[in-house]
């Protein structure tokens, strides 16, 4: 689409074998790209194989999951539901 204006962003999630190669196979081809992993501790390694040429984010539901993380309580209605 040249002409039109529009940026070259593409978002992978997923950071495993395939989000890799389709990350670094489109910034190889000039696009901005952003690779989520719901993994922090993933972030060095991932710098390390895409050459720190992506940019790379933490899933919002990773951060949601861990902070409810634990036992399932019931709602305060009574209801019985979790």
């Amino acid at each position: 689409m040249k002409g039109y204006g529009m940026a070259k962003k593409i978002g992978v999630i997923g950071s495993g074998v395939v989000g890799q190669v389709l990350a670094n196979g489109f910034a190889k081809h000039g696009y901005s790209v952003m690779i989520e992993t719901n993994n922090p501790a993933k972030h060095v390694e991932l710098r390390q194989k895409t050459c720190g040429t992506v940019e790379i984010g933490t899933s919002g539901a990773s951060r949601a999951s861990s902070a409810t993380s634990g036992p399932m309580r019931s709602s305060s209605s009574g209801s019985g539901r979790a």
